[in-house]
């Protein structure tokens, strides 16, 4: 029997306190995060990807999330709380969804045109089609699961049922354990092929890998969802909803790390110099000193240049040359900067990792 109707708007309970307070945190820091990534492309002078637009997307999905779940939380007049609760409940399966689908293929897209290797690019668009499947069969899991759809807020309906829900939303959470495993593996070997010192490589790699806070997030999801009562899930979810929130706003979150370093810069720019010369980097000064002199001396050291600060220009542009090599950079010091070149010295092997059509400009990843 359907519960009671209520002919006003019910207090908010202290879970539903919990859950808005995570909302209204998260709405900030994902929209923070957007922000900066936008910011980091003007300041470069960067045209926009289908991966921005997406995890554009993906953020105005999360508001629709939020919406749904505040709605669910409040539990407006003329309804009961349950009725509210199971249908925003439904709503919100479909955008988790499509959401945490967006991101996940944003970042597939954003490493297939960072690596122009035929083969990783293979590997992108396979782990890619992989989290299409995972979204679909989220949504389908959430509308099939139980027959007829409104046997989810009506167990009053003769011959409804549902199949085990405890173990299908966690199938759900593990599968989406495993493509964000596979996204976060698939740049590593790629990363510690590129002609970069050590710690750049440790660096590149570690801010791909902020894709595990998703994976612990996610780890948290499924253990809750297995001991949710579904039969009093109206007041069994508090932590569920928590711990999607949590995951769904720093997928979002994450996305943006390999593409907000300079706005960053911008922000930090004394941080950001320490992170790029070390701190009292005697060298650093010697050709501050020397800055207006077209020359360098022998004597005067060499400084070294961040990866960043070196363009990368596509093989492409090497197209009608006649010439069949990697585009190998020489550097010149001139007037306290640093200016360089591409110089083509030596074969290309068909395992070189190269970067197509990509820049590091001043650190990001545009």
């Amino acid at each position: 029997m359907e519960a009671q109707i209520h002919h006003g708007p019910l207090a908010l309970r202290s879970a539903g306190v919990a859950i808005i307070a995570v909302h209204a945190l998260f709405l900030v820091l994902t929209t923070t995060a957007l922000a900066l990534r936008a910011w980091s492309k003007r300041l470069n002078a960067a045209p926009y990807h289908l991966e921005d637009y997406l995890v554009i997307v993906a953020l105005m999905v999360f508001y629709g999330y939020t919406a749904c779940s505040i709605t669910g939380e409040q539990a407006f007049t003329a309804f009961s709380y349950a009725n509210v609760r199971f249908k925003t409940s439904l709503a919100n399966e479909f955008t988790y969804a499509v959401g945490i689908g967006l991101v996940k293929v944003s970042v597939c897209l954003l490493l297939a045109r960072i690596f122009s290797v035929r083969r990783f690019k293979q590997l992108a668009w396979v782990v890619m089609g992989c989290c299409i499947a995972w979204a679909i069969m989220t949504i389908l899991i959430g509308f099939l699961i139980c027959t007829p759809l409104a046997f989810n807020w009506d167990h009053t309906i003769l011959h409804g049922h549902c199949g085990n829900q405890n173990v299908g939303y966690a199938f759900v959470g593990i599968i989406d354990i495993l493509t964000d495993l596979c996204i976060i593996l698939l740049p590593q070997h790629m990363i510690w092929k590129l002609h970069l010192p050590k710690a750049n490589k440790i660096a590149l790699g570690l801010l791909f890998a902020l894709g595990s806070l998703t994976i612990v997030l996610s780890v948290l999801r499924v253990i809750v969802l297995l001991n949710v009562d579904f039969s009093d899930f109206s007041f069994t979810i508090k932590n569920t909803e928590i711990w999607t929130i949590a995951e769904f706003g720093t997928s979002i979150i994450v996305s943006c790390g390999p593409v907000v370093r300079p706005a960053f810069e911008k922000i930090f720019p004394s941080t950001a110099t320490r992170l790029k010369y070390g701190r009292g980097s005697k060298t650093r000064g010697k050709l501050s000193d020397n800055s207006n002199n077209r020359h360098i001396s022998s004597n005067a050291g060499f400084t070294v240049l961040d990866d960043s600060e070196i363009p990368l220009k596509p093989l492409s542009s090497l197209a009608g040359t006649g010439l069949h090599s990697a585009a190998q950079v020489t550097t010149s010091v001139i007037a306290g900067s640093s200016e360089a070149t591409p110089k083509c010295d030596f074969p290309l092997h068909q395992n070189t990792t190269t970067m197509d059509d990509h820049r590091f400009d001043r650190g990001g990843i545009m």
